[in-house]
């Protein structure tokens, strides 16, 4: 069900006598921050169902195509289904160095009647599972949509499981989930930051944001080489000031802020073109983004 690290052993056969190999293989794990697009890999993803039929498959079409490229997971049931579950497990998720966590994740969805699609959490090595996020009306049959940041803080410091589940009532109609490009992110969702400090000499940089276009949620990273006042701010594309993200003295180091799009009044920002600028002793790095509301 779920991955391992790759090990390497080098075994010597004889001829006409049996060999024995001992190994053991460490848990394949993930920490923030992280993403997917499941283009050159699947992610570290894994199927599981109760039916065999209802497994997510790891599938590489353009009728329909993913969010961004061709690859994507989906679980599919045509008519006829039983009552029955399906799951897509993440990698195990190692939180024991942060302290606040959140993922979002692009998906495509039609569910019929009764049908349940449910994120789970398990803390306890998958004896217990939790719901984080349901999904709800209207379907998004063939428009992918951006999830609202989904808070991780309460398993903030452990090391948790994570799966997609997709309920399965005995009705005859179709019906389908699909998932593409997964974050795991540090952060609380509006100015979280990871701050991860390195004996080593940085240069001053700015990252271009993740996801851009934004539609929710977005991670903007940069790199401060000496202790600094640092400010990061949110401008529109007439050059006024909408948000304020950051505004303090920070130590050198790689630093992490998930912004939901919002201004300095907590509103929803409207649809267009904005820049975001870092400004600190050492210079200015301004880069640009578009928002799709």
């Amino acid at each position: 069900r779920y991955l391992f690290s790759p090990e390497t052993l080098q075994v010597e056969v004889v001829a006409n006598e049996t060999t024995i190999v001992n190994f053991s293989l460490e848990e394949y794990s993930i920490s923030p921050p992280f993403s997917t697009d499941f283009e050159e890999n699947n992610g570290g993803f894994a199927s599981g169902a109760q039916e065999p039929q209802l497994l997510w498959t790891w599938v590489d079409d353009t009728l329909p195509p993913g969010h961004s490229g061709t690859r994507y997971w989906q679980a599919i049931g045509e008519n006829n289904m039983p009552d029955s579950k399906s799951w897509l497990y993440a990698p195990r998720i190692d939180l024991s160095s942060v302290s606040s966590a959140l993922i979002f994740f692009y998906h495509s969805y039609y569910l019929y009647h009764d049908y349940t699609a449910n994120v789970q959490v398990s803390p306890d090595g998958l004896q217990n599972w939790t719901t984080i996020f349901s999904c709800t009306p209207p379907n998004h049959p063939y428009d992918w949509v951006p999830t609202d940041s989904i808070s991780l803080n309460a398993y903030a410091g452990d090391t948790i499981y994570l799966r997609f589940e997709l309920i399965w009532p005995p009705y005859s109609r179709p019906s389908w989930w699909r998932i593409d490009d997964f974050y795991l992110l540090t952060g609380s969702g509006q100015q979280g930051v990871n701050v991860n400090e390195e004996n080593k000499r940085f240069r001053l940089s700015l990252s271009q944001n993740i996801p851009n276009p934004v539609y929710t949620t977005t991670m903007i990273s940069y790199v401060v080489p000496e202790k600094t006042k640092v400010n990061l701010n949110i401008y529109d594309s007439s050059g006024r000031l909408v948000n304020t993200l950051v505004d303090e003295i920070q130590n050198p180091g790689h630093y992490n802020v998930v912004w939901n799009c919002k201004d300095g009044a907590g509103k929803r920002l409207s649809s267009g073109i904005y820049f975001y600028c870092l400004r600190t002793e050492k210079g200015i790095r301004t880069r640009k983004f578009v928002l799709i509301k």
